[in-house]
């Protein structure tokens, strides 16, 4: 009888079957569902719940400002993620390899336009625009 295979292989062929994101892209994601969903699980103090496309979206939107900071962006470009259906993408790769489940009420629909990138990992670290003049130097 074979060994279930384990996380790491399944991830590995994951993203070899869907090489339109890497492996660490699905890796992060995979992590970030089940971090997401125990942090859902203690703030409720209840078991662990199903989570929605939009919860995990914001969700993995706090994991990546926490791990990457401004950074983020180009962390997630660097994945070739540029929207959140693109998490959704994802998920059902994860899915179909077996690492993550769905309900029947789930739909990759559930990941279109929860947020736009530019919005959460670009705006709030830019800097706030001076609109004071600069002063005039006359030097004659």
């Amino acid at each position: 009888m074979a060994d279930k295979p384990s996380q790491d292989e399944l991830l590995d062929k994951c993203a070899e079957q869907n090489p339109a994101y890497p492996r660490a892209a699905y890796a992060f994601v995979c992590n970030a569902v089940h971090e997401i969903a125990r942090e859902i699980a203690r703030n409720s103090r209840k078991t662990a719940r199903h989570i929605t496309g939009q919860e995990l979206c914001r969700g993995m939107q706090t994991l990546l400002i926490r791990d990457y900071g401004r950074m983020a962006a180009d962390v997630l470009s660097a994945w070739n993620i540029g929207e959140t259906a693109d998490f959704g993408n994802i998920v059902y790769a994860l899915v179909d390899i077996g690492l993550l489940s769905v309900s029947n009420n789930d739909s990759r629909t559930d990941f279109i336009d929860v947020y736009r990138f530019h919005d959460v990992f670009v705006t709030p670290f830019q800097a706030a625009k001076n609109n004071r003049p600069l002063p005039v130097i006359d030097f004659l």
